[in-house]
């Protein structure tokens, strides 16, 4: 809970100096982090170096749209 506080005061902070960032993009961020595969509790990133982002992005289902 304190991760995403401390993540909606930065992206609070920066609305006004960014004139690009939009809601419908923190949405479906959060759609697509909710759709994925990726569950930290068992994720061995060392076994996944020698891949590609694509790769890895394709196999925990983050790809954007």
């Amino acid at each position: 809970m304190m991760l995403g506080l401390g993540l909606l005061r930065v992206i609070h902070k920066n609305l006004n100096s960014r004139q690009q960032f939009t809601w419908d993009r923190l949405w479906q961020a959060y759609q697509r982090g909710c759709h994925s595969r990726f569950d930290p509790d068992t994720w061995q990133p060392e076994l996944l170096w020698h891949l590609p982002l694509t790769d890895v992005q394709v196999l925990f289902s983050i790809v954007k749209n």
